[in-house]
């Protein structure tokens, strides 16, 4: 008879054997995922890549029924030491494979010794603890069997995407380290039982080994070899009838045969047997053929893959703490029907199924599955440990050390708790299988990108406006300014960029954003706070319904003093909080984004006024050399007029040409003194700073002869303005999530600890300690629709924010075409500008060679030189408007930051 309460070695033997199940069961499923990537690296096409996990599964089950009769012969502790030391060679075997003969060896390896973990854990919580706390045990086994399937998939592909596939076989050997110290610290040793093979089912273990092997491998490959037309296929039945033949024999030849076949035929035995198949079939084939089906179809990476199949462990993860007091007011055979309905309506929601499905049309499917393989689980173990009505246990174990017959039996991979041990259980496994709840999922709509909105968004597509003999569709440089080669121009971009109020706030911004992304993931963890409390009263006679006692006074003295902490946790359920988080770190890559559009908006500013400082003060000298030119034309004319040759009519008009030609000096000037204002501001200088260093007229800076501007596609990724607007979108979705949750019950727990008294001692005196735990659920189940309102709301403004996103894309298309489009029209406008100067430079000189041979008057030669100016200024005039709209290209294809 067990003790009632098990002591540390038994408990350090438990984990053990709970590690190990876990271990053994994980890596069923563990390398599903990373499959695709395992037949590539390993030379293996498709269906030789299948045999990476079958070999371990047709290894695993010969090794299962074996495992009584081993564990017998060579003692538990003896035993399980053996399969986890070479469990973990064999492990580091499959991670250095390089060939798939080399792999499928570690995987049969692997599945022979993992085979003999899995019962044997069920053997050691059977037999090591005492029934008030075997639920304790079956608990934790049971979340291994649910955590192990579900969890694999996502670890492999999380492991195969960061790092490598092979680390997730390399995963084993420190898991196994730890499994072996636990077992030499929580198991006795036991000699050899040699007599045992003189005792053995000879006939059954060959039997075992011949029949499962060849019915496995028949099972697996007839399909492709189209069954009993393959010769080997018939050779692959005969073996697995003489396997099964053997197993008979040995039924009547042994007294102890390695399986025993007559317990099929028992009520309780038989239904756990049917049960445990059929979850098997489903939990262990769907896990297999979820990522296989990603990966062909749909691409899915192995951690995408793993994702998918991790959504069929939520709902085993949320309704385990209450299965207990569900199956005590709850006949269990309806449950079981329940249960095994809702699986095969997962199994037909997946009839839609087509080459064009993803992962997102198997979440539905994949829940409820995972609800529906709850009760038939529960049924199948709680009758395997307690029998048929009669209360008659399958399997019962008189000494607990030493009889492991029960092995092969309780080889079911959810063994859970005794019908009496429910009241237990119900308090228990809670706090088992707590953390997993507390993971809880994310409700509302994951985010999956922003949407296609034009063809420009295709890598390969061109510009359709580009000019290919002034642009070039390589990537642009960020700092297009230093293409200008103007010196003081990068350095007043350098400065603004460093000053500029607005980078300033928009960095501000930036740092608001991030504090608030902090904010949001401190909120999904406890709060703990200090409190020290200290109370002394003086009330008079009275004032307090106390009863009297002794002596009586016309006053009352009270004192109290307290420290003590205090927590609060609201558990974050259905993913409120984490949608708040994931929210405000969209802000906050939004608010960077909108800092580099500023940054490109002001680079672009910056050089634009600078532009426009050096074409005025060209300006400004060519009018003053045009006054000059009409002043010498007035004096001549004056000279003329005083000998007559010419009429006073004619000495107003120039008079009066050269005042509007003085006075249009003045608005030029203003404009130079403006600008320099305008580059001080966008600097965060205060005005005159940059007069000394720009006052002296320069050349307007030259553009390169050639521009690269890329593609569409990148300079639509590259864009910050668009950037900003996919990470609105982003956040928006958030929200819905946010919106969502609140229709859900929300659960928070508040901790209380303290130490006080009436006296001040006893604030440090540990007798004096009390506690107080207090969960609390909130649900608003009746809110007339606020909360529908309310996410209905968060779902219009996801509309928007996509509209808004396809309204800036589209726009910074137009805005980037546009650009192209002005630039080859200012080149092609210069061109003619340049022509139309050089003509009036010709006539000029013409009209002066003309003068000096005394063919024309003076006034017609400085007419033409006034017309030779006028031409320049429009050459002027061309090459800023060309500077300006190389500006406003560069800052549509999103550079400057």
């Amino acid at each position: 008879m067990a003790a009632e309460r098990a002591g540390l070695r038994d408990w350090l033997a438990v984990a053990a054997g709970t590690i190990g199940s876990f271990m053994a069961l994980l890596d069923i499923s563990i390398v599903n995922a990373a499959l695709p990537t395992i037949q590539g690296e390993i030379g293996a096409s498709g269906t030789e890549g299948t045999w990476v996990a079958t070999a371990y599964l047709v290894a695993e089950i010969v090794m299962i029924p074996l495992s009584p009769f081993l564990v017998r012969l060579f003692g538990l502790r003896n035993f399980l030491l053996g399969a986890a030391v070479s469990f973990t060679g064999f492990s580091v075997v499959c991670g250095l494979s390089t060939t798939l003969p080399m792999m499928i060896a570690g995987r049969v390896g692997q599945g022979f010794t993992g085979g003999a973990l899995i019962p044997t854990a069920m053997t050691i919580i059977a037999t090591r603890l005492p029934p008030s706390q075997q639920p304790i045990g079956t608990a934790a086994f049971g979340g291994t069997a649910i955590l192990g399937p579900v969890l694999g998939p996502i670890i492999g592909g999380w492991l195969t995407d960061n790092y490598s596939w092979h680390y997730a076989f390399f995963l084993n050997v420190p898991v196994c380290a730890g499994l072996v110290l636990l077992l030499l610290l929580g198991l006795k040793h036991e000699r050899l039982r040699l007599d045992q093979l003189r005792h053995a089912d000879w006939f059954g273990i060959a039997g075992l080994a011949i029949g499962l092997g060849a019915l496995t491998v028949m099972l697996e490959e007839g399909q492709r070899e189209m069954w009993f037309e393959s010769a080997m296929i018939v050779k692959l039945a005969l073996a697995t009838v003489f396997g099964f033949a053997l197993i008979s024999i040995g039924q009547v030849r042994s007294s102890h045969p390695v399986l025993k076949l007559s317990l099929i035929f028992s009520r309780s035995f038989g239904s756990v047997f049917v049960l445990s198949l059929v979850i098997g079939v489903v939990l262990y084939g769907v896990t297999f053929l979820i990522p296989q089906f990603l990966s062909a179809m749909a691409d899915y990476s192995a951690l995408q893959s793993g994702k998918v199949v991790f959504v069929s462990g939520i709902p085993a993860l949320m309704l385990m703490p209450f299965l207990p007091l569900a199956f005590k007011y709850l006949d269990v055979r309806l449950a079981v029907v329940i249960g095994m309905t809702l699986i095969g309506i997962s199994c037909a929601m997946d009839w839609h199924l087509t080459a064009q499905s993803a992962g997102g049309e198997l979440t539905d499917s994949q829940l409820v599955r995972g609800a529906g393989q709850i009760p038939p689980a529960r049924r199948s173990t709680a009758r395997a440990i307690h029998g048929d009505g009669l209360q008659r246990p399958v399997f019962r174990t008189r000494d607990r050390d030493r009889d492991h017959d029960a092995i092969g039996a309780l080889s079911s991979p959810d063994l859970l708790q005794h019908a009496d041990g429910d009241a237990l259980m119900k308090k228990r496994l809670t706090w088992t299988l707590l953390p997993a709840l507390l993971s809880g999922c994310v409700v509302g709509p994951n985010y999956g990108g922003p949407p296609s909105v034009a063809s420009g968004e295709r890598a390969g597509s061109g510009f359709r406006r580009a000019d290919p003999a002034v642009t070039l569709p390589q990537a642009p440089i960020a700092r297009w300014w230093e293409s200008m080669a103007d010196p003081q121009l990068t350095a007043l971009i350098d400065r603004a960029l460093a000053a500029n109020p607005d980078v300033a706030i928009a960095e501000a911004r930036i740092r608001k954003a991030r504090a608030s992304l902090r904010e949001q993931r401190a909120n999904q963890l406890p709060t703990v706070s200090a409190s020290g409390t200290a109370i002394v009263a003086d009330l008079p006679a009275g004032s307090l319904a106390l009863p009297p006692e002794g002596e009586q006074s016309d006053r009352i003295r009270a004192e109290f003093y307290n420290a003590g902490l205090d927590a609060s946790w609201e558990i974050d359920l259905f993913g409120g909080r984490r949608r708040a988080a994931e929210g405000a770190q969209a802000q906050a890559q939004a608010a960077e984004a909108n800092r580099a559009d500023a940054q490109v908006r002001l680079a672009a500013e910056v050089a634009q006024n600078y532009v426009t400082l050096r074409e005025l003060q060209q300006r400004l000298v060519l009018a003053r050399r045009s006054a000059q030119l009409q002043q010498q034309s007035l004096t001549l004319l004056q000279q003329r007029e005083q000998r007559g040759a010419a009429s006073r009519d004619e000495v107003v008009r120039l008079r009066t040409e050269l005042t509007r030609t003085e006075a249009g000096l003045l608005p030029l000037e203003g404009q130079i003194a403006t600008t320099l204002d305008q580059l001080a501001l966008l600097t965060g200088d205060e005005p005159g700073v940059h007069d000394a260093a720009l006052s002296a007229p320069a050349p307007i800076p030259s553009i390169p002869a050639t521009v690269a501007i890329g593609d569409p596609a990148a300079m639509l990724r590259r864009r910050p303005d668009i950037r900003a607007a996919e990470r609105q979108l982003a956040a928006s979705n958030a929200q819905i999530g946010l919106n969502v949750a609140r229709q859900f019950p929300s659960v928070s727990i508040m901790g209380i600890i303290g130490l006080g008294g009436p006296d001040i001692g006893d604030v440090v005196d540990p007798d004096n300690v009390s506690s107080l735990l207090l969960p609390r659920i909130n649900w608003s189940f009746l809110d007339f629709g606020r909360n529908r309102a309310r996410v209905d709301q968060a779902r219009a403004d996801r509309h928007e924010a996509e509209v808004q996103y396809r309204k800036i894309v589209l726009s910074a298309l137009a805005d980037a075409e546009t650009s192209l489009t002005r630039f080859g029209n200012q080149r092609r406008n210069l061109f003619s500008s340049i022509e139309s100067r050089n003509g009036a430079r010709q006539s000029a000189a013409y009209a002066a060679q003309r003068f000096r041979q005394g063919a024309v008057p003076l006034t017609t030669s400085l007419e033409a030189e006034r017309a030779a100016l006028g031409a320049e200024q429009s050459v002027l005039e061309a090459t800023g408007e060309l500077d300006r709209s190389f500006i406003a290209l560069q800052k549509s294809i999103g550079l400057g930051w």
